[in-house]
């Protein structure tokens, strides 16, 4: 009988993970993010085939990203196609995970329910569904707002609960460096949990400091474990200085020179989320600008607001204030944009819970009312998935396979296979399709030049790559090469050729006879 209890759940298991997956299928098709989303899958690749990422491989994002990219290359994940299905795979697992070990806190209608809005979410802003670092970051910040609600519920850490804490850190903070700030408020929150209960049973400090650090050292233990391991990685293999000017220094003293000032200092990033709001309410007021995406937002602020209402009457100010400014701080970046989908992602669980506790559950309840509770959940539920089905007509042109472009044919004709080849524009397209790890990439970004590239530029000159992709015309957010990076301009200028009908591949000039006759014998075959 257990066993067949056993066979039940794991049936259940890998049938929801199969319809989640299912679910995001739809958009594999969908536009590429040149940038920062293929950004994560070129990295990757060079970390697959040897690079030391932040030293060969530079980066301003945080690791883990890279890392989950380079696994599923190894196990053959190669193109954009394939990256996205194993990323997919890895966002539904999360996602069957969390509805079953959390079905003894919330219901697992909520849980069920909530992916499925969220992806009805995402297809709503631009590059919403592109694979991106706040997809994990969602998965992530799922874990620990459950956490906290376990903990709220509970008042108690048990070993589960620590490595489940541990890897929601790994996907928000060890994913994007500004998710420190929702863990921390995560972290307020339960030492002030803590103070109170104690506070409560009046107890005298000495009776309780050592059982609470008993209680947290295995979970600062388990938290600490990858990070630890992550660190002596760079040790041994000296990158941790390119880490920490990578992925911190180069983001608090010179990206904040071209985004506005965005992470100069730990308030001002706190800008953002009222910038959005006051945006959304000003332009949300104005009915002859609504369209489908405005409403479904509207819902999501409504739905989120109840939420937080309820929880405030349940929880107390205390505590209803820090799972408000956790759900803010998820939010630094923006809320319905590409960068705000970790955001979106909490609060599609908030709208799950208000459609199901307060339209599913009543059911029944309100049957003799012209206009019952039922009815507008239904309403509200039809709304929210008809921007899913009203692109249902995907399913039927999906298409697995990526068309390359002469260029990429070329690159890859006139390279090895392991051959890395020098980017100077903030595009990822070519490398990804041609199958090639890029180096010299600092050069696509004034902050990453000015953060790093000017500095080793001199070093990299004498092992340049024999092939290189450049437009002496790039552009990046209004900052052109020839401004920030004439030396660049300069120096292939001077060594590099541009090949025949190209626009932008260059060959270094002892390489181009070569590599001239070898593009010729590609035509030929």
């Amino acid at each position: 009988m257990k066993n067949k209890k056993k066979f039940y759940y794991i049936g259940c298991f890998f049938a929801l993970l199969g319809f989640y997956v299912l679910l995001q299928i739809k958009y594999i098709n969908d536009e590429w993010f040149a940038t920062d989303e293929l950004d994560i899958m070129v990295i990757g690749k060079g970390i697959a085939q040897g690079q030391f990422l932040y030293k060969d491989a530079p980066s301003q994002h945080m690791p883990f990203s890279y890392y989950i990219s380079a696994f599923f290359y190894k196990l053959g994940a190669v193109s954009v196609t394939e990256q996205r299905i194993a990323f997919y795979i890895f966002i539904a697992f999360f996602w069957t995970l969390i509805a079953f070990l959390y079905s003894d806190i919330m219901d697992k209608k909520i849980l069920f329910l909530y992916p499925i809005i969220h992806c009805c979410m995402i297809q709503n802003y631009a590059m919403g569904t592109t694979i991106l670092s706040e997809h994990l970051a969602g998965c992530g910040a799922i874990i620990l707002l459950l956490e906290f609600l376990r903990f709220i519920k509970k008042r108690d850490l048990n070993i589960k609960s620590c490595i489940m804490i541990s890897i929601s850190i790994v996907l928000t903070f060890g994913t994007i460096f500004v998710a420190i700030y929702p863990v921390f408020f995560i972290g307020i929150g339960v030492l002030a949990l803590e103070l109170k209960w104690k506070r409560e049973n009046k107890y005298k400090i000495k009776e309780w400091i050592v059982p609470f650090f008993k209680k947290y050292i295995k979970l600062i233990i388990i938290v600490s474990v990858p990070w630890l391991l992550l660190f002596g990685y760079y040790i041994v293999t000296d990158t941790f200085d390119d880490f920490i000017l990578g992925a911190y220094k180069i983001n608090r003293e010179v990206y904040p020179k071209y985004n506005g000032g965005l992470g100069n200092n730990i308030f001002s990033a706190f800008l953002q989320p009222l910038d959005q709001l006051s945006s959304f309410f000003v332009n949300g007021f104005q009915f002859s600008t609504w369209n489908y995406a405005l409403v479904l937002q509207w819902i999501f602020i409504i739905c989120c607001l109840i939420f937080m209402v309820k929880f405030f009457k349940e929880n107390g100010i205390g505590i209803g204030c820090i799972t408000l400014m956790y759900i803010f701080s998820l939010g630094l970046r923006g809320i319905f944009n590409f960068h705000g989908t970790a955001c979106v992602e909490v609060l599609s669980f908030m709208v799950s819970y208000i459609l199901i506790s307060y339209g599913y559950k009543s059911r029944g309840k309100f049957n003799r009312l012209k206009l019952s509770i039922q009815s507008v959940w239904i309403m509200i539920f039809v709304i929210i998935l008809s921007g899913y089905f009203q692109n249902i007509s995907h399913f039927a042109s999906l298409n697995f396979s990526e068309k390359k472009t002469y260029q990429t044919d070329l690159i890859q004709a006139i390279t090895d296979r392991d051959e890395a080849i020098w980017i100077t524009t903030f595009d990822n397209i070519d490398s990804m399709l041609a199958d090639r790890p890029v180096v010299g990439a600092e050069a696509a970004t004034p902050w990453m030049w000015e953060g790093k590239g000017k500095k080793q530029f001199k070093h990299f000159k004498k092992s340049a790559p024999r092939v290189a992709i450049f437009v002496e015309e790039h552009e990046c957010w209004g900052h052109k090469l020839t401004d920030y990076a004439p030396q660049v301009i300069k120096f292939i200028k001077k060594n590099y050729t541009l090949m025949p009908d190209t626009a932008y591949v260059y060959v270094r000039n002892d390489y181009y006879e070569e590599a001239f006759q070898k593009m010729n014998e590609s035509k030929e075959e």
